[in-house]
């Protein structure tokens, strides 16, 4: 929890900054891509998960490498793949593909091609992030109704945690190490971009 890894898009830049010092250090500076708004940091600290373009297209590949910057690993490329994140021991990365597409899941090595783990099929999935029992917790958006749901790691077993809030679009959730708090926004509260916690009970989230 020291430091926070960021994008400047202006500068072209990713950055992270040490929250006791406040220093900030850039790690990636190429003005001629884009990135994804969403690094993520794996649970042991030494690694970061990443998703940019070449520059020359709006099409997006996922990134790993290590927390100083070094060591950068292309996984896939001009796949429109964004929001990646890591399981609890780093061996997998979960992500978006399509912008609220479908959710694959690929070894953080990238040994292997990634897996579809749940179709987009009339619903629209994203921001994906592990649970640490191996579930996966995302948006899920089905003719403008937007909720958070978790799944198993196979995409079956879909439940929905806010199922009674019909006029706003949750999204973006996150979670908390021990995996008992959600986080997420939300513009429930008359259209304005709100941030909510609730507590996950493993089956249901509670205000």
């Amino acid at each position: 929890g020291r430091y926070l890894v960021y994008v400047l898009h202006g500068q072209g830049q990713m950055v992270s900054k040490d929250m006791e010092t406040g220093l900030v250090t850039v790690l990636v500076d190429d003005g001629g891509s884009s990135f994804d708004p969403t690094p993520s940091f794996s649970y042991d600290g030494t690694k970061i998960v990443y998703a940019m373009s070449d520059g020359n297209s709006d099409e997006y590949g996922i990134r790993v490498m290590n927390a100083d910057g070094s060591n950068i690993q292309v996984l896939t490329t001009l796949a429109d793949d964004v929001s990646p994140a890591f399981n609890r021991d780093g061996t997998k990365i979960v992500f978006d593909r399509g912008w609220n597409g479908d959710i694959m899941v690929m070894n953080s090595d990238g040994s292997e091609e990634p897996t579809l783990v749940k179709a987009a099929d009339g619903s629209r999935y994203g921001h994906p992030q592990f649970l640490p029992d191996g579930r996966i917790v995302c948006m899920r958006n089905t003719s403008g109704d937007q909720d958070i749901v978790v799944m198993d790691a196979d995409g079956s077993n879909e439940i929905n945690l806010t199922p009674d809030t019909p006029d706003s679009k949750e999204f973006a959730p996150t979670v908390n190490k021990d995996g008992d708090r959600i986080a997420f926004s939300t513009t429930r509260n008359e259209g304005n971009y709100d941030i909510y916690v609730g507590t996950f009970t493993g089956s249901a989230l509670t205000d």
